[in-house]
């Protein structure tokens, strides 16, 4: 999700929506949340969402840790290649002539002088060494000149390529042992964080079962859905393009047709997700279980009030392709509808008929949810209600 959702403009709300004149949408603290026919489900969720994994803290940790010591270890430096490289110098503190013979009467080449570095080519003369010179060879006397030589490290190589074996034993024990050890926790984890909910579906009730998925996978065909955030109300129409308000929205991008709400929830049924802004909405076949940071609150349908609306959107992103063009309006516009003159960059807005979901309950629920494919959710709003009027009535009866 953004961390800072930018501010758009809502033009006319729609009677049942909230407008205050500044109302932060958002639920109250997830402890407030639950209904009374639901605190022992979400306590059982809550008393186990809070024990530690022993599969995360002593398996995957300490194998996480194992791997960057064993890492670390290894890829220091071992040990380096050296080469070491011959060579003539010549001595004493005049130039020493290079001759074309091994002999003092021998033409001269050149000279080398003190501390000249030359090729060997050949020392096994008594007298003379045999030097490259040039594109050619040449000689000069003992007598003028010693062998030297000098070592440079050429190669150098890690742990990693001096303990090999090691490498390789260490590597398969260690991995012998932490899956060995993670299967036991794992198993553990299962054993002790399990909360299974079986559901007897019978013919009648598995066919509303399949509307209730069919009407959420509506929700998915809308191009965008925003979450509300914040709504304001504005005096200022000529700067906001003649809006009434100014929302604060997020874009909704996460949407499941079948996902748990914790790792080890085993049910027989799909379970609807919403992902809002750091809260979770799971659509049970009775209830809405909401989770934030890690802890749960439930209410049954016969709780929950979702509240469908029609609104008119001044939209200053693109527009999606499913959306209704009602109109336009300009950026900065004069009360009768007619463009600021006032203003060089002045550009016409189009006005968007999106459907509005507000979710509420008298807990403390407020969500409110927008589709920018108008009647998006419509059917899914109905079947919570009529499921939310079956609980009520057979409460009653």
């Amino acid at each position: 999700m953004p961390s800072g959702p930018p501010t758009r403009r809502y033009e006319t709300p729609s009677p049942s929506s909230p407008t205050p004149l500044s109302h932060t949408i958002t639920s109250a603290a997830i402890e407030e949340l639950t209904d009374s026919d639901s605190r022992a489900f979400v306590d059982e969720l809550n008393t186990k969402a809070r024990h530690i994994s022993y599969f995360r803290w002593f398996c995957i940790t300490p194998a996480i840790i194992s791997v960057i010591v064993f890492l670390t270890y290894f890829s220091q430096h071992a040990y380096d290649d050296v080469r070491t490289d011959y060579f003539l110098a010549s001595n004493g503190t005049e130039n020493v002539n290079i001759r074309k013979q091994p002999d003092m009467n021998s033409a001269i080449l050149g000279t080398a002088s003190n501390g000249q570095i030359l090729t060997i080519v050949d020392t096994s003369d008594k007298s003379w060494n045999k030097i490259q010179f040039g594109d050619s060879t040449g000689y000069i006397s003992k007598q003028f000149s010693h062998v030297d030589s000098v070592t440079k490290v050429v190669g150098s190589h890690s742990r990693f390529e001096a303990d090999g074996k090691d490498v390789v034993s260490l590597s398969v024990i260690g991995s012998i042992f932490f899956i060995f050890t993670g299967v036991v926790f794992y198993k553990q984890d299962k054993a002790r964080l399990l909360v299974a909910i079986h559901y007897e579906i019978d013919d009648k009730v598995q066919i509303v079962y399949e509307k209730f998925l069919t009407c959420f996978a509506e929700l998915l065909h809308s191009r965008k859905v925003w979450q509300y955030l914040n709504i304001e109300r504005t005096a200022d129409y000529k700067r906001n393009a003649g809006a009434a308000n100014l929302v604060t929205r997020t874009p909704v991008k996460q949407f499941s047709t079948n996902k748990k709400p914790a790792r080890f929830f085993r049910t027989n049924i799909s379970i609807p997700n919403i992902q809002l802004k750091n809260t979770d909405l799971y659509f049970f076949p009775e209830r809405l279980l909401i989770k934030r940071n890690g802890q749960f609150a439930s209410v049954f349908y016969k709780n929950l009030n979702i509240q469908a609306s029609e609104c008119t959107f001044v939209e200053e992103e693109g527009v999606s392709s499913d959306a209704q063009i009602v109109g336009y309006t300009w950026r900065y516009t004069n009360k009768d509808g007619s463009p600021d003159g006032r203003f060089k960059n002045n550009r016409q807005l189009p006005r968007c008929r999106y459907s509005e979901y507000h979710f509420s309950s008298g807990t403390g629920i407020n969500e409110l949810l927008t589709t920018s494919q108008k009647g998006a959710f419509d059917n899914f709003a109905h079947i919570v209600s009529v499921i939310g009027q079956f609980q009520q009535a057979f409460v009653t009866d």
